[in-house]
């Protein structure tokens, strides 16, 4: 179950770990490997939606949407290292 209160269909398998790895390349200023880890989170995300999104859609877009603004921060042209950090965050908080 997630913040939104719902249950996807299948298990979150990697997202938290890579989404708490990629937190911690924020925190310590690594950009270039930030932006790098954070691509691993979209394709593992976009691999499993077949799997997890059929459970519930409402949980499936919530949690897309989070994952929009953490690629959204940390792709910005004039990346914000506190906005970047509360996105990944909030996220890690919905995963659970």
């Amino acid at each position: 179950m997630n913040a939104a209160g719902l249950m996807l269909s299948g298990p979150l398998k990697d997202h938290p770990h890579i989404t708490a790895d990629t937190l911690a390349k924020v925190n310590s200023g690594d950009q270039p490997a930030a932006t790098s880890r954070v691509s691993d989170l979209e394709t593992a995300w976009d691999d499993d939606q077949s799997a997890l999104e059929p459970g519930s859609e409402k949980a499936w877009s919530f949690l897309d949407g989070e994952i929009d603004q953490v690629l959204k921060a940390l792709r910005a042209p004039h990346p914000d290292q506190a906005a970047e950090a509360d996105a990944l965050n909030m996220l890690l908080t919905s995963l659970g």
